[in-house]
């Protein structure tokens, strides 16, 4: 039987589409954490599609962070104990895992460090979970810190992984790279399927949206907010929705008081769903360098016009796969030479540019 660990609104868009391409079979036990809170309310329609043969709920996000603050001796006993450990978290008691013959997981956390450590003969197998596949050596990463070995073991389990575009991977790495197939928007099967486990119902997508980064909440810090209010302020008749970040806890546009500047945003999907029911190609994406705004190329294969500040933002500390990360959205502009993709260097030229495509586009309410 195989085992799906889902973390976020991304993957589990992903692993839909490898379960409808039957890279996973129906015989699987899926199960959602709450790392990103919207996936709970899929459960029910993950029941009644029947895609999966159990769909399963955990609670491990506290109990992740709680690690990071044992001393090594702590942490040794956990993981010398991984099926005692895993049994603490909140419906772990309900997943039988010793059923498992195969196990896709995308972040490489403690929860799923500790479950490469039980004594059972399973295939560990890696799947699309956006950028982060492309430019982050993990192992490197984990070789330069002072982690115990137990919680390195994942490297030498890990045999396969799943990517839309394997040819942009960043580092050197042994793993036989497998591709999820594209999505063809025109495939209406595919699409209700889709549709109704996420709940869609159709919404006005406004001619600019900004996609923002988790980062500030992960401990991150940089100057991204400065690029969403200056677009605010030179946008202030232009039609534009700042959508928060999946995992994102505290609207920032709440926080400081611009929600009338803004379309509201009731958007309760990957934004991956959007793109699949909606035509793009005269909507403005503007992001540091989100995944959903590079999907509609990766998965649907349809252009869009892109602006990704990744050059502009300046970080509190150097961010850890910086130079991965350049290149990576390098050889993407490269791959698909698309004609639509801006690069400002700094917030000055991104202030010009902006107010140039909004004049050149005469962006107003009727382009919602």
């Amino acid at each position: 039987m195989n085992f799906i660990i889902v973390n976020t609104v991304y993957q589990l868009f992903n692993v839909i589409n490898m379960r409808l391409n039957n890279i996973i079979t129906q015989n699987s036990v899926l199960i959602l954490t709450d790392h990103t809170p919207m996936l709970h309310s899929y459960i029910p329609n993950l029941k009644s599609s029947k895609l999966f043969s159990e769909v399963k709920y955990i609670i491990n996000l506290s109990w992740n962070k709680k690690f990071s603050l044992y001393s090594l001796e702590e942490q040794t006993d956990v993981f010398d104990h991984p099926e005692i450990s895993l049994s603490k978290i909140t419906g772990w008691d309900n997943i039988k895992f010793n059923r498992c013959k195969k196990l896709y997981i995308s972040n490489l956390d403690v929860m799923v460090r500790l479950v490469s450590n039980i004594n059972c003969d399973f295939e560990l197998i890696r799947y699309e979970d956006g950028t982060l596949n492309y430019v982050g050596d993990i192992k490197l990463q984990d070789e330069a810190k002072n982690y115990i070995q137990k919680f390195k073991v994942i490297h030498e389990r890990i045999r396969e992984e799943y990517l839309y575009t394997p040819e942009l991977i960043q580092y050197n790495s042994s793993y036989i790279y497998r591709i999820i197939p594209t999505i063809n928007k025109n495939n209406l099967d595919y699409k209700s399927i889709f549709n109704f486990i996420f709940n869609y119902k159709a919404i006005d997508i406004p001619s600019v949206i900004f996609l923002e980064h988790n980062f500030h909440e992960d401990g991150w810090k940089n100057n991204e907010f400065e690029y969403i209010y200056i677009t605010l302020e030179i946008a202030k008749n232009t039609p534009v929705a700042v959508k928060p970040h999946p995992r994102s806890k505290v609207s920032r546009i709440k926080l400081y008081g611009l929600s009338d500047k803004t379309i509201p945003v009731q958007w309760e999907y990957p934004f991956e769903l959007i793109l699949l029911n909606n035509d793009m190609k005269d909507k403005f994406l503007i992001t540091m360098h989100s995944t959903a705004a590079l999907s509609n190329k990766i998965i649907f294969n349809e252009d869009t016009n892109i602006i990704l500040l990744h050059k502009g933002i300046l970080w509190e500390h150097t961010y850890v796969f910086e130079t991965n990360l350049e290149n990576y959205l390098r050889d993407y502009i490269n791959k698909y030479n698309n004609e639509n993709i801006y690069t400002p260097l700094d917030i000055d030229e991104y202030a010009n540019l902006l107010k140039q495509l909004i004049d050149k586009e005469n962006f107003s309410d009727t382009n919602i």
